[in-house]
């Protein structure tokens, strides 16, 4: 079966922001983010109210991967199949905070079937140069970036096994355990893991939870992160 159709299928009554643009829709290319990204962290610092860019250089490069690492992970969770993630063929819609509403693909075609040890070098491939820039423009280390962009991989497989039925769910939490426990940079980072991920007892049955364990600093702007390590235990829990 054809890329384009497995996506279609699978955006159709779901949770991925795939190809859903604004109504004043500003598509750029991977490419185009790239050069455009000190003014992209610049929309995003104003829109988090912040005195310094580092905040925005973590989150703005989670709002990406947000929209981005799901639509892939969902695909190979369904086909096994990983999908070209070239840069070039790959666009996302960027509103006037900075932020990605949505993304889509020019040219979706599956380049391999793979297991957790294929799919991390890709989603790190293709995410390497936005870690890279958003470090440039600020002083955060590759942890607090990359760790941002390891809580768009635990919220897309938070949401698929959601996505299961509840005689289905100890075996989707065991795989995305798998995923985030294989070391890469989306998951491994010079002080250890990036996200620490547990089991919730929620009204539909288990789910997937986690902390991120390192903080992205939006607590100082307008807004929380519900997965900061630093949040009091009990407002956690």
């Amino acid at each position: 079966m054809k890329a384009d159709v497995v996506l279609k299928s699978l955006c159709e009554n779901s949770s991925l922001e795939y190809d859903l643009p604004s109504a004043r829709a500003n598509w750029m290319s991977v490419g185009e983010l790239l050069k455009n990204w000190e003014q992209i962290l610049s929309a995003y610092q104003n829109y988090l109210g912040t005195r310094t860019i580092e905040p925005a250089a973590a989150c703005a490069a989670q709002h990406y991967s947000g929209r981005w690492v799901p639509v892939i992970l969902a695909l190979w969770w369904k086909t096994g199949k990983i999908l070209d993630c070239s840069h070039g063929i790959w666009f996302a819609d960027i509103d006037e905070r900075g932020a990605t509403l949505s993304v889509r693909c020019s040219k979706p075609r599956f380049i391999s079937f793979g297991d957790e040890g294929e799919l991390l070098p890709t989603l790190v491939e293709h995410l390497r140069d936005i870690a890279n820039f958003s470090l440039t423009q600020s002083r955060l280390i590759s942890d607090v970036v990359w760790g941002s962009m390891a809580a768009s991989l635990a919220g897309g497989l938070s949401t698929i096994v959601r996505s299961h039925k509840v005689q289905d769910r100890d075996f989707a939490i065991d795989k995305a355990i798998r995923l985030l426990r294989t070391k890469s940079p989306l998951t491994y980072g010079k002080h250890g893991w990036l996200i620490d991920p547990y089991v919730v007892e929620g009204s539909d049955g288990k789910r997937l939870a986690f902390l991120r364990t390192t903080c992205c600093l939006i607590h100082l702007g307008h807004y929380r992160c519900e997965q900061c390590p630093n949040r009091p235990e009990a407002e956690r829990a």
